[in-house]
């Protein structure tokens, strides 16, 4: 019983060991897989960089990423643009898009116009958003197609948390600590800190 017991115990010590061996090669993977996409991304900022775009440092561009226009782009330290999203400049005016520190947008965003866009510190966009500071004028005297555009600047204060599919239309202040539920359409101010949603985008309250 005694040698049985001692076998046992030597079996569940040797198990314990792979098991933590098991691990610590695991998380060693992960860091060095971590590592090789962290460096790509780097490679992606390095090449917006040479094509005019401004990238200051840790800016992560993930992958399917396109800039038209990128010379009218400005993005700060530690940003992030997520997969497949589209920065669509239409004008080589003194127009710019700005992302300022700390900004962290998802795939499949859009954000397109003639006017500024201004996106600062520490905002957070879901996937499946479109900012817009250009829409269709619609006047009824010209065909929608040859009426031209309206173009007017959007701001995004700090500290704003943007939920999935939202779209935010030209002239819009989003202003500090702002929530904007998923799904909503934007088409007016939103007060320091309000929680908005709904077509159009309405205040449900205010954080607290």
């Amino acid at each position: 019983m005694t040698i049985y017991c001692f076998k046992m115990q030597t079996l569940l010590e040797k198990i314990k060991i792979f098991i933590i061996l098991l691990y610590k090669l695991t998380y060693m993977l992960y860091k060095l897989i971590s590592s090789v996409y962290y460096f790509i991304d780097s490679l992606r900022s390095f090449f917006w960089s040479l094509l005019g775009g401004r990238l200051w440092k840790k800016v992560k561009i993930a992958r399917w990423v396109l800039m038209a226009n990128p010379r009218r782009i400005f993005i700060w330290d530690w940003a992030k643009i997520g997969s497949y999203s589209l920065l669509e400049w239409w004008t080589s005016w003194n127009k710019w898009l700005y992302i300022w520190k700390a900004v962290w947008i998802n795939r499949f965003c859009r954000f397109a116009g003639e006017e500024d866009i201004i996106i600062k510190d520490y905002v957070q966009i879901w996937s499946n958003v479109t900012i817009l500071s250009s829409d269709h004028n619609t006047k009824k005297d010209k065909y929608i197609k040859y009426s031209g555009y309206i173009s007017k600047p959007v701001l995004i204060e700090e500290d704003v948390w943007i939920g999935s599919n939202v779209m935010i239309l030209p002239w819009v202040t989003i202003w500090r600590g702002a929530i904007v539920g998923a799904n909503a359409v934007v088409t007016k101010n939103i007060p320091n800190y309000a929680i908005v949603a709904g077509v159009p985008a309405k205040i449900i309250k205010f954080r607290t």
